[in-house]
């Protein structure tokens, strides 16, 4: 089982934990399946387990704290993120608070940033998580969904600080790979900072390759006796400082991630992986993409930079906070979109990064071409 130590926390546990983003829908109908899914991965010694007090409304907390009070609290390393809402020095404190609350715990192990907001200094949040620190309420600090300059930014303000920042938590697969490219998971090797990989399997994107990568891929899978999911978590903790979190609610399929930590693929066989999706990004106008709301795992979504900018959906941090940050030189990632089969004015369809589209829209008036990268697909 391939263990590592988180940042510079001196905890040393699997590579694999276990994502918590449940909607309060799923957890409605499935309270009692996902403490158990929770218990089975405890089981199975994944225990690093990442909630937030946004997921279903903080009811995923509250199923945490319900299998907490049933396992050794040793057994179980908790990360959870607080809103980008509650980003004052006032507000992360009543956060943490009410998440412990939640919990049934004395102490948070990670608590993160779910996303930075831009309207507040960063200064102020970890001056805040530096108090929580100093009354034993938190044991770590993690970052979340951070630009680069943004993490550098944080880890020059938290050097003086009792408590540690030990992870970025960003998205991380075979078709989001910006970490890599942008030099974020090298600065974070070079900093001590572990990167943890949310949508490790592109929320279940991995069924979806395109024919002539497929091929590819799937005969490395054949090679290693090992399933697509495995392959992939396996590729991404090979990786220096790199845990991953999938989620799922299939028992099955949680033991089969589990066994990706004693799957070792050999150098020259994860740099095929690297080729087989190696990961290009282009600037397209914003005339060529459509916002669409068809399409796998559609939700409500803007369609016009009026109604991004107005933001009744209430997304935090909103299209133009995130506009703000843009113009200061906080990129986050591209965008990803699909080429359309039969295009006109319109070329593509934006399939991910719909709250990021609309923050470029806004912060460059709609003039700028996006950095995006293409998922490719099959011409059937």
């Amino acid at each position: 089982m391939l263990i590592k130590q988180l940042g510079l926390s001196k905890i040393n546990m699997p590579a694999l934990g276990m994502g918590m983003d449940y909607d309060l829908p799923i957890v409605k109908m499935g309270r009692e399946k996902i403490k158990r899914i929770i218990r089975g991965g405890l089981d199975l010694g994944l225990k690093l387990v990442d909630s937030a007090e946004g997921y279903a409304d903080g009811d995923i907390e509250t199923l945490l704290g319900e299998v907490i009070k049933q396992v050794n609290r040793g057994s179980i390393f908790v990360a959870t993120k607080f809103s980008p809402k509650n980003s004052s020095f006032e507000d992360v404190v009543k956060a943490a608070e009410n998440s412990l609350k939640r919990l049934g715990t004395d102490f948070i192990d990670l608590y993160q940033f779910h996303w930075p907001n831009p309207k507040i200094e960063i200064r102020e949040t970890l001056e805040a998580l530096d108090k929580l620190h100093r009354d034993g309420k938190i044991l770590h600090v993690g970052l979340g969904n951070f630009s680069g300059k943004d993490i550098k930014t944080a880890m020059e303000l938290g050097a003086g600080l009792s408590v540690k920042i030990v992870s970025l938590q960003t998205e991380f697969n075979l078709f989001e790979r910006s970490a890599e490219q942008n030099g974020t998971l090298e600065y974070c090797n070079g900093t001590g900072i572990s990167l943890i990989a949310f949508s490790p399997l592109d929320q279940g994107g991995i069924s979806e390759i395109p024919q002539k990568q497929a091929r590819l891929f799937y005969a490395l899978a054949k090679k290693y006796e090992a399933t697509a999911a495995q392959m992939v978590l396996a590729w991404l903790i090979s990786k220096n400082g790199v845990f991953a979190i999938p989620k799922t609610l299939n028992a099955r399929h949680l033991r089969e991630n589990t066994l990706a930590l004693a799957l070792e693929i050999s150098k020259e066989d994860l740099e095929k992986i690297n080729e087989i999706f190696e990961m290009k990004i282009v600037e397209i106008p914003i005339q060529e993409i459509c916002v669409s709301t068809k399409g796998k795992n559609r939700k409500a979504v803007y369609q016009t930079a009026e109604e991004a900018l107005e933001n009744k959906l209430n997304f935090t941090p909103s299209p133009s906070d995130l506009a703000v940050s843009l113009i200061q030189g906080g990129f986050l990632k591209p965008v990803r979109v699909v080429a359309r089969k039969n295009p006109g004015k319109v070329k593509f369809d934006l399939i991910s990064g719909r709250i990021r589209y609309w923050a470029w829209v806004l912060a460059f008036n709609g003039k700028k071409s996006i950095p995006a990268c293409i998922r490719e697909r099959d011409s059937d």
